[in-house]
């Protein structure tokens, strides 16, 4: 019982020193508030606040929680939120408490506020910054997901759905490897191992995997993430699809004819040097074809040249169907087209092919209401017989199409030596 008695002689003490508002409210009105409350509320005695109603220093859109009375709220017993007003107008955000007190047949009741201002404001900078970055992760054009440290996925933002098909209720906790064609895991690879040796890196490429089983091209990266004692990953992916084919458009026209789609003089001399060396590897021979047009000039010179075109078109797709698969044709000027026919085994082979040529364009070629007539002049040059490099191929073989042209157009000529030169 001492020990009780000398406690209540330090209850004083503690209300003064209280941090928190500390007060007691009699029929509405504030009869006493601790040193904190006036700080709290901007005054500078507490007779500024007492015999005042509290309602007077409490916020407007707050009030209606006094109509029914502080004794409901005693009851309850439980913390809420308020806001009150300071001397000036400024605003507080509270913690609000509230219990009956015995005053025999008055109603009192003791009330405790914590300001809690800056806590609110920082809970509510963190949901701005958790908003935003939801609005990010929501609007972002790249696949934004995050792993779990056994490789299970934790999260998937909307371009991630559009990306793979999956919705982020099926997916979640899956596997991340469910995701990816490669890299792939090793058999009975640790995930985390997996993700942190084989993912982990700036923009590495792979291959992602659709939910109905379409493999793709990405670039990805991942980086850890710790949230405390929680590791988790974070990957960025990229569907590179459409760069990738603009790059292999980019490369095919480097290296083809943009009207006929046929190799253009770059890729020829690649083809042409590399069939050589087939052809002195296994001891066979090749034939080297100019083949010039013959009559082109008066097609675009009195039908213009968009008909001109349509006729290179034509002419090339007509070569394509003539030659086999293992010979390459290609277009290196105006009217100018070159032949390599590999894997003949004699003059007479490289003349079938020749005849198949002149034979292809022997057919008129439609233009809108007109009939082109065209031919070809063609120049064959053999290897090893006339030349076993590609230069004095094609000087030789471009020899041997001017005699054609000389001789009447429209034949083709084997390169003779000494006649031709």
């Amino acid at each position: 019982m001492a020990s009780a008695g000398k406690g209540a002689e330090w209850a004083p003490q503690f209300v003064e020193f209280s941090s928190n508002l500390l007060g007691t409210v009699a029929e509405g009105v504030i009869d006493y508030v601790n040193p904190a409350g006036v700080r709290m509320l901007g005054y500078e005695t507490d007779e500024d606040i007492t015999g005042r109603p509290l309602a007077e220093f409490v916020h407007p859109d707050y009030r209606d929680l006094l109509d029914d009375g502080l004794s409901i709220l005693a009851e309850e017993g439980l913390p809420l939120p308020l806001r009150l007003i300071r001397s000036g107008g400024a605003l507080i955000d509270a913690e609000f408490v509230v219990r009956p007190m015995n005053r025999g047949n008055r109603a009192a009741y003791m009330i405790e506020a914590r300001d809690i201002t800056r806590f609110k404001q920082s809970a509510e900078a963190v949901r701005a910054r958790e908003q935003k970055l939801q609005g990010i992760l929501k609007t972002a054009a790249e696949a934004i997901i995050t792993i779990e440290r056994d490789g299970t996925i934790e999260s998937f933002n909307p371009a991630a759905e559009r990306m793979f098909g999956h919705r982020t209720n099926e997916i979640l906790a899956k596997p991340v490897t469910s995701l990816l064609v490669d890299p792939a895991p090793e058999p009975g690879e640790d995930p985390c191992a997996h993700v942190r040796g084989r993912l982990i890196g700036t923009n590495r490429e792979g291959l992602g995997k659709r939910k109905d089983g379409e493999e793709f091209p990405i670039e990805f990266s991942v980086a850890e993430l710790r949230h405390g004692s929680q590791l988790l990953f974070i990957g960025i992916i990229r569907d590179i699809g459409e760069r990738r084919r603009a790059e292999e458009r980019i490369r095919h026209l480097a290296h083809h004819d943009p009207l006929t789609g046929l190799p253009n003089r770059h890729l020829f001399n690649d083809r042409l040097a590399m069939a050589l060396s087939r052809a002195r590897r296994g001891g066979a021979k090749l034939a080297l074809m100019y083949v010039d047009l013959d009559r082109f000039k008066p097609i675009n010179d009195t039908l213009g040249h968009e008909a001109g075109d349509a006729v290179l078109k034509a002419v090339a797709e007509r070569l394509n169907q003539a030659l086999r698969k293992v010979d390459t044709v290609a277009r290196v000027g105006g009217d100018e087209f070159v032949v390599i026919a590999e894997s003949i085994t004699s003059v007479e082979d490289a003349g079938v092919v020749a005849r198949k040529i002149l034979e292809s364009l022997r057919e008129p070629i439609a233009f809108r209401t007109h009939e082109c007539r065209i031919g070809c002049s063609i120049g064959i040059s053999l290897f090893p017989e006339h030349g076993d490099d590609p230069d004095t191929l094609c000087r030789t073989a471009d020899s041997a199409m001017y005699a054609v042209k000389a001789a009447g157009r429209n034949d083709f000529r084997i390169f003779r030596p000494g006649c031709d030169e």
